[in-house]
């Protein structure tokens, strides 16, 4: 399929029944992080724009980069929660 082009129905998968990407943290507080997306944390992801499905509501930038930046500080541990 086309990755531009624009959706004609709600996706099938959705909330809680999708995991793009997955944090798990042990009980010796070891951490891990996997994602399903190396374009995730691209540039191109990052100053994308997003509009809401099923309304004419747009975005300037995703939230891609901040969701990045906290996932990587929390996997590091420089940060305690997400």
């Amino acid at each position: 399929g086309n990755p531009d082009a624009e959706l004609s129905q709600s996706p099938a998968l959705f909330g809680t029944s999708i995991g793009l990407v997955s944090a798990v943290q042990a009980r010796n507080n070891a951490r891990i992080l996997i994602s399903g997306s190396l374009e995730l944390f691209s540039n191109k992801f990052f100053s994308s724009s997003v509009k809401t499905f099923g309304c004419s509501r747009s975005y300037a930038k995703s939230g891609n980069e901040q969701f990045a930046v906290e996932l990587s500080k929390w996997s590091f541990h420089e940060r305690g929660h997400l």
